[in-house]
């Protein structure tokens, strides 16, 4: 299911209001328009938006395709350092519990971390999800 693309953390009404200009509106629209590093540098180059920070959220609207991962979810899945659901498919559930704890720790990302079957259910999905964000 797609968000407004404001749901996605650190777009808020300015970057919200020139990914609008632009034509996307929702996370499903992000990821259509900037899935490629081509992608992203044209819409970068449009919006004024650092590509850099497009990919960031890229990788957060495809996270929220996963049902039960919002943008807190998909902040703290970039924040260890996974881009893709395609990445997520090969992790294993107590890595990642275990890298979560980590970076939670230290920056506070979300306020709870998900269960070790909520997080076995995440990989699950991402092996059933098609690709959405290529490079």
């Amino acid at each position: 299911m797609p968000y407004p693309v404001e749901h996605i953390e650190g777009i808020g009404r300015g970057y919200g209001a020139k990914l609008r200009e632009a034509g996307i509106s929702t996370t499903a629209d992000l990821l259509r328009a900037a899935g490629s590093r081509q992608r992203r540098r044209e819409l970068a180059r449009r919006t004024g938006i650092e590509e850099g920070r497009l990919a960031k959220w890229v990788a957060m609207a495809d996270f929220m395709r996963i049902k039960g991962v919002g943008s807190q979810y998909a902040e703290l899945l970039e924040a260890i350092g996974l881009r893709t659901v395609r990445q997520l498919r090969g992790e294993r559930v107590e890595t990642l519990e275990s890298r979560m704890m980590e970076v939670n720790g230290e920056g506070r990302v979300t306020r709870s971390l998900p269960a070790r079957k909520t997080i076995a259910r995440w990989i699950a999905q991402a092996k059933s999800l098609p690709p959405a964000v290529s490079s």
